[in-house]
């Protein structure tokens, strides 16, 4: 009875929830560096999120509530569309840093840049001012970013659009979606928003194959691989995403993130034998450092 009591509560469902898509994208982080080190992005995107669409269109069919839990309002096609361009684009640009990255580790800390975004965007559209302790966080997290892509020949242009540094970018549109999706989260099931972004995916994936000449005939035990590994990408993890988003304050979703970080860099090691630089792995600690110096500031607010 009291482990039902404890699971009934709709704050534990969403630690559970985040729990399951913090260690599922842990997996996805490691299983896709070693996909793209064999195959084209596109190629790979074909089979990964075709597995995907399959494995939530099963769960439409399983759960009837699927479907009946949208409200069909006026607006609520522009709504999907943007917010599936906006995952879309955030998405590829986190594969490009993957594949550009020699540690997923690095590109995983990198994502902790997320609540620096977060409190922009409260400052900008809901006026909110910046505590002392806000503005720590974020000097904090942009130092352990730069360390994080730090070269000998740095420079903000390579920064910015090559390998980790991708990740400033494709934050930004990730946090703007979720000041778009979460006041109208409880409208629509996590597994629809899951296929409205794999949707798009598929889509980009099909078309680039399509320009670029790519073929997609590849050895058939490597799509099964590819399959199983998308169960944990566009489908626990999108799916226990969407649950805890809705279940948990965003700074606690904040706080519980910033531990996936971690589970890539042992990860990393343990399955690829590599590690980063010790200086970037301080840079990622200092990003882990200024999150929860931004968090517990807001909290506080």
């Amino acid at each position: 009875m009291k482990i039902r009591s404890i699971f009934s509560s709709s704050r534990n469902q969403g630690l559970l929830y985040a729990m399951a898509d913090v260690l599922s994208m842990t997996g996805v982080y490691i299983i896709t560096k070693l996909f793209l080190n064999d195959l084209p992005f596109p190629v790979f995107g074909v089979y990964w999120f075709s597995a995907g669409l399959l494995w939530n269109t099963i769960i439409v069919f399983v759960k009837p509530n699927v479907i009946k839990k949208f409200k069909f309002e006026r607006n609520f096609l522009a709504f999907l569309f943007l917010v599936g361009l906006l995952d879309m684009t955030a998405t590829l640009m986190w594969f490009k840093a993957i594949n550009d990255t020699d540690n997923p580790s690095l590109v995983s800390f990198m994502t902790n840049i997320g609540p620096i975004y977060a409190a922009i965007l409260g400052y900008l559209f809901l006026k909110e001012r910046f505590s002392l302790s806000e503005i720590s966080g974020v000097i904090i997290t942009l130092a352990g970013a730069v360390l994080i892509g730090y070269r000998k020949d740095f420079t903000w242009a390579e920064f910015l659009f090559t390998g980790a540094g991708l990740i400033l970018i494709s934050s930004l549109l990730s946090a703007i979606g979720k000041v778009i999706l979460k006041p109208r989260i409880k409208n629509y099931h996590p597994i629809m928003l899951s296929i409205n972004r794999i949707l798009y995916l598929l889509s980009f994936s099909l078309i680039a194959c399509f320009i670029m000449g790519y073929d997609l005939a590849i050895d058939p035990k490597l799509i099964l691989a590819i399959a199983g590994g998308s169960l944990l990408g566009p489908f626990i993890s999108a799916f226990a995403g969407y649950n805890a988003l809705e279940r948990l304050k965003v700074t606690t979703w904040s706080i519980l993130s910033t531990s996936r970080s971690f589970f890539v860099l042992i990860a990393g090691f343990l399955v690829m034998g590599i590690l980063p630089e010790t200086y970037q792995i301080f840079g990622g600690i200092l990003t882990v450092i200024g999150v929860l110096v931004i968090t517990f500031a807001r909290v506080k607010k």
